[in-house]
């Protein structure tokens, strides 16, 4: 038997419905400013002493830019080298949660 040679199979397109309002970081035009303290990006006061603790002095990019919106409880897909401080943006929000209860 002979072989045909095809292309891989591409996943179907897929459309999604918004379910709420645009956050204002997605609309197209100026990217918002930036917090660029602990306190400023919402976490709370008992973590912020704990972050300078261990002398964590401003939060990375990665950090100010998913926080705002996991302390939201909002879901959110991050991608950043090693050592960028992702799992500080992972645990921060799961550690405040934990606080508030």
């Amino acid at each position: 038997r002979r072989r045909r040679n095809r292309e891989p199979a591409r996943p179907k397109e897929t459309q999604t419905m918004a379910t709420e309002e645009p956050d204002p970081q997605e609309v197209e035009g100026e990217e918002p400013e930036l917090p660029t303290t602990w306190e400023g990006l919402g976490v709370c006061p008992a973590l912020c002493e704990a972050v300078n603790a261990v002398k964590w002095k401003a939060p990375t990019e990665i950090q100010r830019r998913s926080l705002p919106h996991s302390l939201a409880k909002r879901d959110i897909i991050g991608l950043a080298e090693t050592g960028s401080g992702k799992t500080g943006a992972f645990a921060l929000p799961i550690l405040q949660a934990l606080l508030e209860t």
